[in-house]
């Protein structure tokens, strides 16, 4: 981790503060069995996609699917987001707990967190994860759930109430960095 990090690491570090006064950014994700999406209503960016066939020969259990989730969403917007104080929104209890404390007992976990760690430290973007409940993520859910039903895409553009532009997930953003 640190070899692949200290190639892009500029020469500068921020001291995270363990108490924001406030935070900057909020992302919301969510994912489901056959897919994922999530938003970002500072940037005004969502997205939704099918999970490519290399993630769903591997039959991750959700926990794997709703951190891998978040990775995406970060490397879709983690340049825009550089510098920042982030809250993603999650409705999976585990994620959050790994998230939060960096602990985890699963490989596949572990490996997904180092590809978060990975991409919030050459972003500089200071990361804490919120549970919600499912309910109260509805629009990140219309948005996992697009691949199964198309009709959730136009749920989620009728109730948001900001300006979004729909972006293309490349199946190459599934895949880690390096062999964490």
């Amino acid at each position: 981790w640190w070899h692949t990090f200290m190639a892009t690491y500029n020469g500068i570090s921020i001291i995270p503060q363990n108490n924001w006064s406030s935070l900057d950014s909020v992302i919301a994700t969510v994912a489901c069995l056959v897919g994922c999406g999530g938003y970002c209503k500072t940037l005004g960016y969502f997205f939704h996609t099918k999970y490519p066939d290399d993630i769903l020969q591997h039959h991750f259990d959700i926990n794997m699917l709703e951190l891998l989730t978040i990775s995406v969403a970060l490397k879709l917007w983690g340049h825009a987001l550089k510098g920042q104080r982030i809250q993603v929104y999650c409705d999976n209890l585990v994620s959050v707990y790994v998230i939060n404390t960096g602990r985890a007992r699963h490989n596949n976990l572990i490996a997904c967190l180092r590809e978060i760690a990975f991409i919030c430290a050459t972003s500089e973007i200071q990361l804490k994860a919120v549970h919600i409940s499912s309910k109260s993520n509805r629009w990140a859910d219309f948005l996992s759930r697009v691949e199964a039903d198309a009709g959730n895409l136009q749920l989620f553009q009728k109730e948001i109430d900001f300006s979004a532009t729909d972006m293309v997930v490349d199946s190459k953003l599934f895949r880690f960095t390096a062999d964490w």
